[in-house]
């Protein structure tokens, strides 16, 4: 039934008029990719080549973020992008219903929505094909795909609740009703934060299994850039320009400061008395590892 409707909108004179004249005919090109990509889900591996490419990328998931506490306590950056996409009223709205009650306010969204009822096992690709994974199991490869990122999705969870709840409140008082409100908090959530599920992913992360290993890592980035783009071609006033140049570094520059102070707060053995000049150097660094991870 998706797929019809989907295919319709895409065939209809008005519509792809529309795409073609604002964002040209590659736009339109990625939505029917993108279509023909939901309609045939994952792809199997085709050789034993492909099908150790994919076990070696989804071990370097496990590797690089399973059980790790610096990865854990980085997802609390995301609130940036949430603030970027949603705006900062209505995070801060958010934040204020988790803090009150996490336990209630978490529940609460997970009873009207099955996407935040099932974020846990989709937030990112690897995690979602490991929970995804019905046979052949072993008991080692059921535990990673259980436990090795439950650190990161909790402390995930702390920024997907409070930004679903903000869209969801500001959706309301847009005068929408319940069932849209839902789902237009739904896909801030996966604006602001990324998903796992194949609707979700970007072409690349979509690709082949040589693309797949090459974009592990690239899920949060890819979102980052995403906004940007989008808030960029949103930005066609000079009121909104001026606004951009916060969204930018709301996006770009204030995870990575933060992101350096909590690593370095974190990291064993730091002395953490550099002079300011090698903080500099090393704020530079970091802002330049940040924007090189966009691409």
């Amino acid at each position: 039934e998706w797929l019809i409707d989907a295919n319709r909108l895409l065939r209809s004179h008005t519509i792809d008029a529309a795409i073609r004249e604002h964002y040209g005919p590659e736009a339109k090109q990625q939505f029917k990719t993108w279509v023909q990509d939901v309609a045939e889900g994952d792809k199997a591996a085709a050789n034993a080549g492909e099908m150790a490419l994919g076990r070696l990328r989804q071990g370097i998931s496990a590797a690089g973020l399973g059980f790790n506490v610096m990865s854990a306590s980085i997802q609390f950056l995301g609130l940036t992008q949430s603030i970027v996409r949603v705006g900062a009223p209505w995070v801060g709205r958010g934040i204020v219903k988790y803090l009150g009650s996490p336990i209630a306010a978490t529940r609460e969204a997970n009873s009207l929505s099955s996407f935040m009822e099932n974020r846990a096992r989709t937030r990112f690709r690897e995690l979602n094909e490991l929970r995804n994974q019905v046979q052949d199991q072993s008991a080692f490869n059921e535990f990673i795909g259980r436990y090795a990122y439950f650190m990161m999705m909790r402390c995930q969870q702390m920024v997907d609740v409070p930004t679903w709840w903000g869209a969801y409140e500001k959706a309301i008082a847009g005068g929408n009703d319940e069932a849209r409100a839902i789902a237009l908090a739904d896909q801030a959530v996966i604006d602001a934060q990324g998903g796992g599920q194949t609707k979700d992913l970007s072409a690349i992360e979509r690709g082949g299994p040589a693309l797949r290993l090459f974009t592990v890592f690239y899920s949060f980035m890819n979102t980052a850039l995403n906004l940007g783009a989008a808030q960029t071609m949103g930005a066609d006033t000079p009121k909104k320009r001026a606004k951009l140049a916060v969204d930018y570094l709301m996006l770009y520059t204030v995870p990575a400061v933060l992101g350096y102070f909590l690593k370095a707060a974190l990291t064993p053995g730091d002395s953490g008395d550099d002079d300011l000049e090698e903080i500099a150097r090393k704020l530079a660094a970091e802002q330049l590892s940040y924007l090189m991870g966009l691409m």
